[in-house]
């Protein structure tokens, strides 16, 4: 790989960015490899294929060229296609054509709602045989006037068998037709001089420039251009607007010849004639290009002309050496830098390469003439011979694609190259840039922020917030599931969706940048709980069974029940009135229950509020006025069988005596009024079991017969079935070596 023989270089070398695959194999042939790039998005749009790419190189759409222009006349048939992004209007468009091959013959044009070529597309279709009844539109090319015009442009063929001669055709139409509706009108102009004229898209031109268009001729020997320019264009389409000709004269050019290939088995490239391949048009200069042909090689070349005096500033051969270049596409940035993109493809004699894309980079004239920078760089190196046969042609090309960035700096390009497995690709490249493969970073935070507990008791705005280092941030998506669930929205680098239904919504978002690269799902999680939780029992009092010692308090349990259906109970607050004084609070708890002794002798009310984990507290809710009562052994209120009972002072005991018997039979029975009561005993090894009943119930066998000894404990706990006045007898039953049952003391609690 050299620079074009006997060119300089500039100094230094273009910068290679972005590289990815813009089409595999469609069964058409050739190809013809139409490319437009916006401010986000690069489209591939070829025979078979319209494909719409972030310029990271993400997929963002692929369908067959047949099914974009679904619905339209002969649509299956769709062909050639040319896409252009215009900067004037801010939207691409597609011109392609279509016929059954008999009888009728179509243009088809789509354009986007606007520079994103995912926010949706109209198509329209004309016929294109209004003056010409028997002819085809072949080739179709389309051109934007900084007016606001439409040019399209065709090759015009005979149908079979109808007649009629083959001549070029240029269409002028205002692109409020297709953006504003009122499709289709126009005016044209036909029996041109040349051949495949080449419509641009006129950049950093002024209003009453017009259009300008270029022919090479028709596709044969010649030494002139063909420069049209259309004024007036305001006129159209009740008249005619003002087509002018100008022929410049520049170098000599011919037809290239057919291309071999490595395998000289192999029928050689169609590199297709020395018609213009392309032509655009930026203030004052129109740049065109063709292939030509130089000791028997398929050659580029690219001509420059001054359009204030049509003076040819540059026109030179871009000589590879032995190799032939097929199908040369040029795009210029705004300071005057170009990129070309050429197929290449050499015989084993020479350089031994199979059909392959190249890019090199040409410098604006300010810098040198007949120059380049650095030298060509690989698109997609060919990896075999290629033979595919149309027409007893082994087509390539017909065209290859290039398109300047709108951002100013980059260009894009797109080559044809041969696979192994004798198909084409089509590979883009990005040039003078190194773009953006960075997608961008996403961040969620929720105001106000939840609690510790994770959550919150009101609404809650999420503000999603993305950056992005290169391209900036396009757009973001976010969509929410669950309580307060939503679907995908689209805003921009920072949005602040706000949840307002209690329960758990997981909002999910990501970012797309300008060059369409997208981060992975991100999720934020907002959980919601506005309505506090419910207290439903009141607390209430039991003797607590089984405990000990007792001593100046007795043990009772609180317990009461509460819910919260949104985000739990995370804790309970229970307050204590004594003697109805003022509640204090008397426990934090998880539990809806809390263990307590209390002193005897003195009324109790406890009121209980429930806390979720979400920070909202239930209203307090009171249980009734409870009383505890201590009977000391030596109560009035105890009546025991006599004799058998002998009281004694025992270390420990609830107020240091106790009475006991160890006769079987002996009785102690207490009366009161209460609704529970709990016997305080003593265990110990020495002791032994008695029986406990209440008033008429069944009886309850009590072991207090233990290893180790227990002074003031609770032995047993009996509920009657209501408040109101009760007899517990306690029956000594004389277990054989060790029959000793104490009573120390019984507490009755009451209401």
């Amino acid at each position: 790989m050299r620079p074009p023989a006997g060119a300089p270089r500039s100094k230094g070398d273009i910068v290679i960015g972005t590289n990815f695959n813009g089409s595999g194999y469609t069964g058409w042939i050739p190809p013809d490899g139409g490319l437009a790039t916006g401010p986000h998005q690069v489209i591939v749009a070829i025979n078979g294929a319209f494909n719409v790419f972030g310029k990271g190189g993400a997929v963002l759409s692929s369908q067959s060229l047949a099914s974009f222009f679904s619905g339209l006349p002969d649509a299956s048939t769709a062909f050639d296609p040319h896409v252009q992004f215009d900067p004037n209007s801010g939207r691409f468009w597609v011109a392609a054509a279509a016929s059954d091959g008999t009888t009728s013959s179509e243009i088809f044009v789509a354009v986007s709602n606007d520079s994103d070529a995912l926010h949706g597309w109209s198509i329209f279709w004309m016929p294109v045989q209004g003056n010409f009844p028997h002819d085809w539109c072949d080739y179709p090319q389309i051109g934007l006037s900084s007016g606001g015009f439409v040019y399209l442009t065709c090759n015009m063929f005979s149908l079979p068998n109808a007649g009629g001669t083959a001549t070029p055709m240029i269409r002028i139409m205002p692109e409020s037709e297709f953006t504003g509706g009122g499709c289709c009108s126009w005016w044209e102009f036909w029996n041109l001089a040349g051949w495949s004229i080449q419509p641009t898209v006129m950049l950093n031109s002024a209003t009453g420039n017009g259009e300008f268009l270029a022919s090479s001729g028709n596709g044969s020997a010649d030494h002139t251009i063909r420069q049209f320019r259309m004024t007036n264009e305001t006129v159209c389409c009740g008249s005619a607007p003002t087509l002018s000709e100008t022929d410049i004269g520049v170098g000599s050019y011919s037809p290239p010849p057919c291309a071999v290939q490595p395998d000289s088995t192999k029928q050689c490239l169609d590199t297709g004639d020395a018609r213009l391949l392309g032509a655009m048009w930026q203030f004052p200069y129109l740049y065109t290009w063709l292939d030509s042909s130089s000791s028997g090689f398929a050659i580029p070349d690219f001509m420059q002309i001054n359009d204030t005096n049509n003076s040819v500033t540059q026109n030179w051969l871009l000589n590879y050496g032995a190799y032939h270049s097929m199908y040369p596409e040029l795009a210029v940035r705004p300071n005057g830098d170009m990129s070309m993109l050429t197929d290449e493809v050499s015989p084993s004699t020479a350089n031994n390469l199979f059909a392959s894309a190249w890019v090199i980079g040409i410098p604006n004239q300010g810098v040198c003439t007949v120059c380049t920078d650095g030298p060509a760089h690989f698109v997609a190196a060919g990896a075999g011979n290629y033979q595919r046969l149309f027409e007893g042609r082994n087509r390539w090309g017909d065209y290859s694609g290039a398109a300047a960035d709108p951002d100013g700096t980059g260009i894009w390009a797109m080559g044809e190259f041969a696979t192994n497995a004798n198909t084409w690709g089509m590979q883009v490249q990005l040039t003078r840039e190194a773009g953006d493969a960075t997608a961008p970073t996403s961040s969620a935070s929720l105001s106000p922020a939840p609690n510790s507990n994770g959550w919150n008791n009101s609404n809650v705005t999420v503000t999603i917030h993305a950056t992005d280092a290169g391209s900036g941030v396009y757009f973001q998506t976010y969509s929410a599931t669950g309580a307060g669930a939503f679907g995908t929205t689209t805003g921009g680098a920072t949005v602040t969706p706000v949840i307002a239904a209690e329960g758990t919504t997981t909002v999910f978002y990501r970012a797309t940048d300008n060059w369409y690269n997208t981060n992975s799902t991100q999720a934020a999680t907002v959980r919601i709980d506005k309505t506090p939780p419910t207290i439903g029992t009141a607390p209430t009092i039991n003797l607590r069974n089984n405990a000990g010692p007792v001593t100046a308090a007795d043990p009772v349990t609180i317990s009461w029940s509460g819910s919260d259906a949104t985000s739990g109970i995370n804790h309970y607050s229970l307050y204590e009135s004594k003697d109805g004084g003022a509640y204090t609070l008397a426990a934090t708890t998880t539990a809806p229950t809390f263990n307590k002794n209390l002193g005897p002798g003195h009324t109790y009310q406890f009121e209980a509020t429930a806390t979720d984990n979400a920070g909202n507290t239930s209203a307090a809710k009171q249980g009734v006025v409870y009383k505890l009562s201590l009977f000391q052994e030596n109560a009035t209120a105890i009546k025991y069988t006599t004799p058998g009972w002998t009281r004694q002072t025992l270390s420990g005991a609830n107020g240091g005596s106790v009475d006991f018997a160890t006769l079987k039979g002996k009785t102690a029975t207490l009366t009161f009024t209460g609704f529970q009561v709990a016997w305080m005993s003593t265990q110990g090894p020495t002791r032994g079991s008695a029986t406990v009943k209440l008033d008429a119930g069944s009886l309850v066998t009590i072991n207090t017969n233990t290893s180790s000894a227990h002074a003031a404990h609770i032995v047993d706990v009996v509920t009657a079935a209501a408040q109101g006045a009760h007899k517990l007898v306690v029956n000594v039953l004389g277990t054989a070596g060790h029959p000793r049952i104490d009573v120390d003391a019984f507490v009755v609690l009451s209401k």
